[in-house]
């Protein structure tokens, strides 16, 4: 016979389970391709949400302190084309690049002659910050537009934040960086 304690709630007198709460979509983690233009595939990652970077071919290191251990290998040694290509473009967190127009159409260009020169088809190239959203995301906006790749008649950033993540472009200056630099306009 099973002992019935007393002093233990009936099952018909315990509240209702409450519903499940449906969790809030994960930011983005990894590396998120964003497109693929002429040879080159954008994609964006920050160092917390666990890009790899190792994988890329060129990485476009956003931060003003090393995200990345570089190996330094001598230019004859076969292992060398193994390791991705570290492009230090430092720009300070919640900040914006100094750079101008002709600056990313100049990289958009290198980027897509470098793919060319390799035989690398599409080039694999990661931009990174920290966290991954507001350099990350003012530097893919960048590209994509430079690239010509969001339609005419979009918002760049809307464009860019349905492709990467939500929270690309975290301030102000950085659209209002976007839309001086491109004369375009963002709702965002």
């Amino acid at each position: 016979v099973p002992r019935i304690d007393p002093w233990m709630p009936k099952p018909h007198l315990l509240p209702p389970l409450a519903p499940p709460v449906k969790p809030a979509p994960p930011c983005h983690v990894g590396n998120i391709l964003v497109f693929e233009q002429d040879g080159v595939a954008i994609y964006g990652g920050g160092d917390t949400r666990r890009a790899m970077p190792e994988i890329a071919d060129v990485v476009l290191c956003l931060t003003t302190h090393p995200l990345l251990d570089v190996w330094v290998l001598p230019e004859h040694w076969s292992a060398r084309h193994r390791i991705p290509m570290i492009v230090s473009m430092p720009i300070l967190d919640y900040s914006t690049p100094l750079v101008d127009k002709d600056f990313w159409t100049a990289l958009w260009n290198d980027l897509q002659e470098e793919a060319a020169r390799n035989g690398v088809m599409p080039l694999y190239v990661l931009a990174m910050c920290t966290g991954g959203h507001g350099r990350t995301g003012t530097v893919l906006t960048s590209l994509a537009l430079a690239a010509g790749v969001v339609p005419i008649g979009a918002d760049p950033i809307i464009w860019v934040r349905d492709r990467y993540c939500r929270k690309a472009v975290e301030t102000e200056e950085q659209l209002a960086y976007i839309c001086e630099t491109f004369h375009v306009d963002s709702q965002a």
